[in-house]
């Protein structure tokens, strides 16, 4: 069953993401089951633990002022990691996720940090930022996913030295109407459609 945290300044902690595993089992189920989920809380900590065979790994909606660290996660049905519903000022760091859908997906989440993670063999993207504002992505790797970093609708990020390489779609993809966003010393290579691709409505992007 889905873990449903329902209080805030709840820490969730392992030994290390090799050792403390949970494993849902059921990501390819009809009914299956979030991993880890919170609603409208704040100051959460998930760290040290492997996840596998969710839906998603982990579901924040509106949480804000979490850490989300040192996990590994494989096998979801639809994301790794999902944060969504206006949840703000969160950091994922050192997160692996392989072999899921996407990695790692912001919708409709502002001021969010998300550095120093790896997405690796995702049948989807690497790392999505949909209709998310004011985010920084930084020192992430994605590698051997659909497109490396998706860009939509979304604004005045900063995507920072990453890597996206031998991807079977594009490496940065900035979609429809994204503006204001800047992408300093990104490394793109080995990608079987572009390098970096901005789709006519997007606007004022600067590539230093």
């Amino acid at each position: 069953d889905t873990f449903t945290i329902t209080a805030d300044s709840i820490t969730i902690m392992g030994v290390d993401s090799t050792v403390s595993i949970i494993d849902f089992l059921d990501s390819t189920s009809v009914s299956a089951q979030d991993g880890f989920c919170a609603s409208n809380r704040v100051n959460l900590l998930i760290k040290n633990i492997k996840i596998k065979n969710a839906n998603n790994g982990i579901w924040f909606r509106n949480t804000d002022s979490s850490v989300l660290m040192n996990l590994f996660i494989e096998h979801t049905g639809i994301n790794g990691i999902f944060v969504d519903n206006g949840s703000e000022t969160n950091l994922l760091i050192n997160i692996t996720a392989s072999n899921n859908n996407s990695g790692i997906r912001l919708t409709s989440a502002s001021n969010n940090i998300i550095e120093r993670n790896q997405n690796l063999t995702n049948s989807g993207n690497g790392i999505l930022l949909i209709s998310s504002n004011y985010n920084k992505v930084i020192n992430n790797i994605s590698n051997n996913v659909s497109t490396g970093f998706y860009v939509w609708s979304s604004g005045n990020n900063r995507i920072e030295r990453n890597i996206s390489t031998n991807n079977s779609s594009s490496g940065y993809l900035l979609g429809i109407t994204c503006n204001n966003n800047i992408l300093l010393d990104n490394v793109s290579s080995k990608n079987q459609s572009y390098g970096f691709w901005i789709q006519n409505t997007s606007n004022n992007n600067k590539f230093i």
